[in-house]
């Protein structure tokens, strides 16, 4: 998979790209959800505000490289990498339907 595949996958399940090229998605739960894209790999991060600032920022929930990434069944999986917040704070995350529908492990 290249960056192209990848970007053009995503445009046929409704993301839009911005003015610096990642893909972006603005989820039924009000949040904005996007795909920062780099040169060989991606990642899928949450805007967020922290509760003592306005500042929005972004959170990365998962990383992958573009050749370890993988659509099956219309699903993106592959060896993704990072924090694992459920192990962390015990909780399930609130990953929108959008999410889990195209990204597998959610």
């Amino acid at each position: 998979m290249d960056k192209d595949d990848f970007k053009t996958f995503l445009t046929n399940h409704g993301w839009e790209e911005d003015k610096w090229g990642h893909m972006r998605l603005t989820a039924s739960n009000g949040r904005v959800y996007r795909w920062k894209i780099q040169k060989i790999s991606t990642r899928l991060e949450v805007q967020t505000t922290k509760s003592y600032s306005t500042k929005k920022e972004w959170f990365r929930y998962r990383s992958i490289y573009f050749s370890q990434m993988i659509i099956t069944d219309g699903k993106i999986s592959g060896k993704m990498f990072g924090t694992d917040l459920e192990f962390l704070f015990g909780a399930k995350l609130n990953v929108p339907e959008e999410i889990k529908h195209i990204v597998d492990g959610f």
